[in-house]
């Protein structure tokens, strides 16, 4: 796996929908969410923080691919 450079991406969509898009965009794996306020991220954060599974499988994954 390598570290590709960012490309910003604006989405545009639905307010009552946003945690739901949001959190199916982080699932698949295929970009890096960013939050824009304070109040943003310490919501993510907490949402990070109920699933350690997650951090603990793509640690595993990380530390079985060949360097």
């Amino acid at each position: 796996m390598s570290i590709k450079q960012l490309k910003r991406l604006t989405l545009g969509g639905q307010a009552s929908r946003r945690e739901e898009i949001l959190i199916a965009l982080q699932a698949l794996g295929c970009m890096h969410l960013i939050p824009l306020s304070q109040d943003d991220a310490d919501a993510n954060h907490a949402m990070a923080m109920q699933q350690p599974s997650d951090a603990s499988e793509a640690l595993a994954w990380l530390s079985r691919v060949e360097r």
